[in-house]
């Protein structure tokens, strides 16, 4: 029986593509705003270096951006500033479907736990402060991140954490994503695996977010 439904974040309920060309934008004006001369690909260079390690926990995201803004040569006052493009470009990012807060009440109504298991270098509360912006906080009874946890999918620690807090087997989990590699790490763990809008990969395909409902019916779960 199936206990815990277990979501990625990004590109789940929202498009990341669309974030990351907002922060994009807003990070440009930035950099002119303080006249950083810095080329753009020795900027990005050092947040590929950077970015696993926060993502991993080894570093926190102030102490990333810390690094970036001595990099480029401004002052640490910046810091709050700098860090904040982040959340104030997320607030311009919607739901990916208006059918999502529906489901999920329909899902809770049903008893089923639902969590959020995030790569991510942002903490969880302010994962969850996302969700609040979405509109959606209220449906989720746990939120982990990569950098809260220190282990970033595919890694089975990764999603054992969800599992053990929830204190739940793999056979009573679903996860639903979009990545293959982290669809295929679930999967190994004896996960059932939904892939959403992404690959063609793992248990389940689902076109629009209210077929989880349809993958819940034909596992017997759902009426």
């Amino acid at each position: 029986m199936i206990k815990l439904i277990i979501f990625d974040l990004g590109d789940i309920f929202y498009d990341t593509h669309l974030h990351s060309r907002l922060f994009e934008a807003e990070f440009k004006n930035f950099l002119k705003k303080y006249d950083v001369k810095r080329n753009m690909m020795e900027i990005d260079r050092l947040w590929d270096y950077l970015h696993p390690l926060a993502s991993n926990g080894r570093i926190t995201a102030k102490e990333a951006h810390g690094i970036q803004l001595k990099h480029m040569g401004l002052a640490k006052r910046l810091l709050p500033e700098f860090s904040s493009i982040e959340y104030r470009t997320f607030s311009k990012v919607a739901l990916k479907e208006s059918s999502m807060p529906k489901t999920l009440r329909l899902l809770k109504k049903k008893g089923y736990r639902l969590a959020i298991l995030s790569d991510s270098i942002v903490t969880t509360r302010e994962v969850m402060l996302r969700l609040k912006r979405l509109g959606i906080a209220e449906f989720f009874d746990g939120v982990f991140t990569s950098s809260g946890i220190g282990y970033a999918k595919p890694d089975r620690k990764s999603y054992r954490t969800v599992m053990k807090a929830f204190k739940v087997k793999p056979f009573e989990t679903i996860f639903v994503a979009h990545d293959k590699d982290e669809l295929a790490g679930a999967k190994k763990l004896g996960i059932k695996s939904v892939s959403y809008l992404g690959v063609k990969f793992g248990d389940y395909y689902m076109r629009k977010f209210p077929e989880l409902l349809e993958v819940l019916a034909k596992l017997g779960q759902f009426q």
